[in-house]
């Protein structure tokens, strides 16, 4: 009567060259995995050359979830990933996922992950809604944060389902979660081996904007059960479009004037500064610290960017 009832199986997979004394762990945010204690992370099995594979078997009523893969060396360092946590999704009615992550390094485009870009600069306007999770569904997830807010990111491949290298009848992917990308497919419509690429489109003609660089990709994981959902998760698209370049105005709030104000530069007056930047194009708007700085009573105060407190409005 006191066994444990499991409906849920996952089977985590991560293609990682571990060096001599090293393991591979997952922590995340539910009780099975550490409740993101890492003292309390998960150790993986060391399956083949570079991957670690883990079985875990929960009750359905986990739901969603956060995790994250560290690795530890037994001279007692500890390698973490960078960015956010991988994230389960829990779909209605499956009861076995199979999913193989990459293990996340700084990415060369960094500054594209940050709120002023994923927010502002290149926010999607209208997002499509959340993809579900599905029985016999491979999902393919692929982080692209450059794609611009007039474009959207497509797979094309071999396939007849990809489209047979038509792009005309390239698969739209899913944007809910930008900067990441997915599409779902049907395992039973899937014929694998297939290639593929990413291909960026306009968003209003679907016509082509650029293939992703580098040779074609290959898929070739054959799911270990007809009815599970199968999720390939951090590919990186390889863009090949013209560097981003933006303009913006760097500017002490004392210098910012207008009719209304009180001669010293006033917050109100930030609103009129950031009308102007958008009616001359720019797309950022730098203001110069202007926090307290009183610690010394001397001179050395003066220095602007030596704030006494780390929460003081900037």
């Amino acid at each position: 009567q006191n066994a444990k009832v499991y409906n849920m199986k996952i089977f985590f997979n991560i293609d990682y060259r571990t060096n001599w004394g090293e393991s591979v762990y997952i922590v995340g945010s539910i009780p099975a995995l550490g409740e993101n204690d890492e003292s309390k992370a998960v150790k993986m099995e060391f399956d083949s050359r570079s991957a670690w594979g883990l079985n875990l078997e929960l009750a359905k009523a986990a739901g969603d979830f956060e995790y994250r893969y560290i690795v530890r060396n037994d001279n007692g360092y500890t390698k973490r990933e960078w960015g956010k946590p991988h994230k389960f999704q829990h779909g209605r009615g499956v009861s076995a996922y199979e999913i193989f992550d990459m293990w996340q390094d700084q990415p060369a485009e960094k500054p594209f992950y940050s709120s002023a870009f994923g927010d502002c600069i290149f926010r999607r306007t209208a997002p499509s809604k959340p993809l579900p999770v599905k029985n016999a569904v491979v999902r393919l997830q692929v982080n692209a944060p450059t794609v611009r807010p007039d474009q959207v990111l497509a797979i094309c491949g071999s396939s007849a389902q990809t489209g047979c290298w038509d792009p005309a009848k390239a698969i739209i992917m899913n944007d809910s979660d930008f900067p990441q990308w997915s599409v779902n497919l049907d395992i039973k419509d899937i014929e694998i081996p297939f290639q593929y690429k990413f291909v960026i489109l306009n968003a209003a003609t679907h016509e082509v904007v650029e293939w992703e660089e580098g040779d074609n990709r290959t898929f070739g994981i054959t799911p270990e059960r007809k009815q599970e959902s199968l999720v390939v998760n951090g590919l990186s698209f390889r863009d090949c479009q013209r560097p981003w370049r933006g303009a913006g105005v760097a500017i002490p709030v004392f210098s910012i004037r207008s009719k209304d104000d009180f001669g010293v530069g006033d917050f109100m007056d930030i609103k009129l500064m950031v009308d102007w930047a958008a009616e001359t194009g720019q797309q950022f708007l730098q203001l110069l610290p202007i926090n307290d700085t009183t610690m010394t009573g001397t001179w050395t105060d003066s220095y602007p960017y030596n704030a006494n407190s780390t929460f003081a409005l900037h």
